[in-house]
């Protein structure tokens, strides 16, 4: 079996979901749709940067996941994070209860490079492919985006977190 990961975004006060967040699901379920048989997981709790509601992230994304036609059968209980260590870290533990070895990674453009190098340190003995979304925003949020990323990666890779 393999399990499609989509990694979360944000959301706003009333729950709506951002662009980029939707962007990731619909990716995320063209991914579902070309591999018969696969189950759905997503990622994201509470935080000050993507989500001040009464209810996790995730129940957003499983919400947009029901409404685009996803069975609830096929979507997997959420991974409770605040960020992308956490994805990694406590979705590989929620998924070595599943039987699966083959998880297919689906995050935006910008963020596929720390999300690949935090995913292959926490999945070793796994099979991963990653997915990018096209992240469709202003040049100057995405080059702030694309920073951040940058700064952030070069940071783990030498171990100041």
């Amino acid at each position: 079996m393999n399990i499609i990961l989509i990694l979360g975004h944000r959301n706003n006060e009333k729950g709506k979901l951002s662009s980029i967040a939707r962007e990731r699901l619909q990716q995320g379920i063209k991914e579902y749709r070309k591999r018969p048989g696969s189950k759905m997981m997503v990622t994201g709790a509470y935080g000050p940067n993507f989500n001040t509601t009464a209810r996790p992230h995730a129940y957003y994304l499983q919400d947009y996941l029901r409404e685009q036609g996803v069975p609830k059968r096929d979507i997997l209980p959420f991974v409770p994070s605040t960020n992308t260590m956490e994805d990694a870290r406590l979705s590989r533990t929620m998924i070595s209860h599943h039987r699966s070895t083959e998880i297919v990674v689906v995050t935006s453009d910008f963020h596929l490079p720390r999300a690949r190098y935090l995913f292959q340190k926490a999945f070793a003995g796994y099979t991963l492919h990653f997915v990018e979304s096209a992240t469709i925003i202003a040049a100057e949020e995405l080059r702030t985006l694309r920073a951040h990323e940058k700064k952030s990666l070069r940071q783990l890779k030498v171990g100041i977190s």
